[in-house]
């Protein structure tokens, strides 16, 4: 468990007027061990009404179960971060919706993991100041996923060569962006032609997430996988 304590100033923030308008304050999926091939992933998104803007994120409160293999990874609307960072800064420079999602590593084990994370305006973090909970709750047989991840898979997974997007819904995919486990880009797709069919054979052996965006940016999909 790690806590990160804040200052009175920071407290002071809970009753300001935010302007940092969040899809919502807490987050609560279920999930089956097997679900996502050991990665339970939640999405928040929030839009800054006063861009262009710098805003930070920080680990509040980090509590996972023993038996899961590591803290969390968190994912930004610029990159993904293991648990190794603590808070990071980002510019925000229209009002389109920003994603902020939290990935658990249960190492197909049951439990409840928990993560809070402290988002405000760098400029204005009296009125901006927000907590976001994630709370992923995975148990034996139960399955709950948004509706896009239930349009979207990969597969194969692990894979050695080729990665494979099966996707049925309405959405426009407008990229696709594959992270490796420390949170740097290694490939960015934005030829049609290669969305459903995605060469990795020239990736390093390990573990790997793929987002997937609709219009404007909008991620609807995201993915863990392994390059054997």
């Amino acid at each position: 468990m790690r806590i990160k304590l804040l200052t009175m100033f920071l407290l002071t923030a809970m009753l300001g007027f935010g302007q940092l308008t969040l899809e919502s304050d807490s987050l609560y999926k279920e999930f089956n061990p097997s679900t996502h091939n050991d990665d339970m992933v939640i999405h928040n998104s929030f839009i800054a009404t006063n861009v262009p803007a710098t805003v930070k994120w920080e680990i509040y409160d980090i509590n996972v179960p023993s038996s899961w293999t590591n803290d969390i990874i968190i994912c930004d609307w610029t990159t993904c971060h293991p648990i190794t960072v603590d808070s990071m800064s980002n510019p925000v420079v229209n009002t389109k919706s920003k994603t902020l999602e939290i990935h658990f590593i249960n190492d197909n084990n049951i439990g409840l993991g928990t993560a809070k994370l402290l988002l405000y305006d760098l400029a204005d973090s009296v009125a901006t100041y927000k907590i976001i909970t994630f709370v992923a709750d995975v148990k034996e047989g139960v399955g709950i996923k948004e509706n896009f991840q239930n349009e979207t898979s990969i597969f194969p997974n692990p894979a050695t060569a080729n990665i494979f997007l099966n996707y049925s819904g309405n959405e426009e995919i407008e990229k696709i962006e594959i992270y490796n486990i420390i949170g740097k880009k290694v490939k960015e797709i934005n030829n049609v032609s290669e969305k459903n069919n995605i060469n990795v054979s020239n990736f390093n052996k390990g573990m790997y997430i793929i987002k997937v965006f609709g219009t404007n940016e909008k991620l609807f999909y995201t993915e863990s996988f392994v390059k054997k």
